[in-house]
């Protein structure tokens, strides 16, 4: 079982909204520079400000830019069938602070983010996107999904996704093209894919209340977490049928809010959802990783909170702010040597469709 261990790499004053990786040494990230709002008092956290495109080639030591922009592009997606990048980019009208209406477009660049062309107009409002090929894509509000058959030229409202805006990944999409989501008011699992006529929810086990959504591009497997009483599960699913169960290794209290499946490990990232007595307890966050073999348990805690990350297989990289010093720091996540036995067991108890588990062959 691979054991992790995390580290502060870098401090700076500005944010970093959003990253994209290649793999454990090259990456991407989308930085903001506020500017001075005694001299910019039309502008405001992000819209307004310049913003900078970095590159790494070390994993994150050092970051060169390579594109200055006055357009906010997150989120950034690396697409390694074309060695694409892709980003949302949203353009504000008039001065910021009158909360004027904003354009909305998918941008991409074809030589590592240092020019971006305009792809296609994207539907207000758009929190993430995915393509699937040249013509066929999804992207989605915290409310509903579209979808294009054209290279964005046209889009369809496909389904209301019924999320709410700053919650946990309630959305995937696999590698056939089949976009998956928990519908929030009643917390079923669907899945949707307009060209081969699918639409339709997928059974769950009774009791067990999903949570979030994580896909292995790969082989084109699902990943769900949820409760079962005061029990966090895992269920992986092949072809929409669920082949697996796993325990989760995570509190009760804890509240997970990235589940990101990436090159063989699967991470998931918790925070304490009720804080404690102790002002460091409070804001404790919890890394977890499972390699197939079991899971991996790191905890960081302090007066700071981690609010975004980026993933590349055993490599991991978050964004977190110092309350006291009012600084950003970046921290990067790992890989020791693999080390023999597992915290979890064997991860995975075979289990039919219905979710009871599977007779032994």
């Amino acid at each position: 079982m691979t054991r992790f261990k995390w580290h502060k790499i870098e401090e700076l004053q500005n944010e970093i909204v959003a990253f994209a990786f290649r793999d454990c040494d090259q990456g991407w990230r989308s930085e903001v520079e506020e500017p001075d709002p005694k001299t910019h008092p039309d502008t405001d956290e992000y819209y307004g400000s310049r913003i900078f495109i970095k590159e790494t080639r070390d994993g994150g030591e050092t970051w060169a830019p390579v594109h200055v922009g006055d357009h906010v592009l997150d989120p950034l997606r690396y697409q390694a069938a074309t060695g694409r990048l892709w980003a949302i980019k949203v353009v504000a009208h008039g001065p910021v602070k009158i909360r004027l209406p904003y354009d909305f477009s998918l941008v991409v660049s074809d030589d590592g983010g240092r020019h971006w062309r305009e792809y296609c107009a994207l539907p207000h409002g758009m929190k993430g996107f995915e393509l699937i090929d040249d013509r066929r894509g999804y992207a989605w509000t915290s409310a509903s999904l579209h979808a294009t058959a054209d290279g964005g030229e046209h889009w369809r409202r496909l389904a209301r996704i019924d999320g709410t805006p700053y919650s946990a990944p309630m959305e995937a999409v696999g590698a056939d093209g089949t976009f998956y989501f928990i519908r929030d008011h009643d917390r079923q699992v669907f899945a949707i894919d307009p060209w081969q006529g699918i639409e339709r929810a997928i059974p769950l086990p009774e009791g067990f209340t999903p949570r979030m959504l994580s896909v292995a591009k790969a082989d084109n497997r699902l990943f769900i977490l949820g409760r079962t009483h005061e029990q966090w599960k895992l269920i992986l699913l092949e072809d929409h049928r669920m082949i697996g169960m796993s325990d989760v290794p995570a509190d009760s209290e804890w509240r997970p809010v990235e589940l990101v499946y990436d090159n063989g490990v699967l991470n998931l990232i918790c925070r304490r959802s009720n804080p404690s007595f102790s002002p460091f307890e409070g804001r404790r966050n919890y890394f977890l990783a499972m390699d197939g073999q079991g899971w991996d348990i790191q905890a960081l805690s302090g007066k700071t909170r981690f609010h975004r990350f980026g993933f590349a297989g055993t490599c991991a990289w978050g964004l977190r702010i110092s309350l006291l010093r009012g600084v950003w720091e970046v921290w990067r996540r790992t890989a020791e040597p693999a080390v023999t036995g597992n915290d979890g067991g064997d991860c995975w108890t075979p289990m039919d469709n219905s979710g009871s588990q599977a007779p032994a062959s």
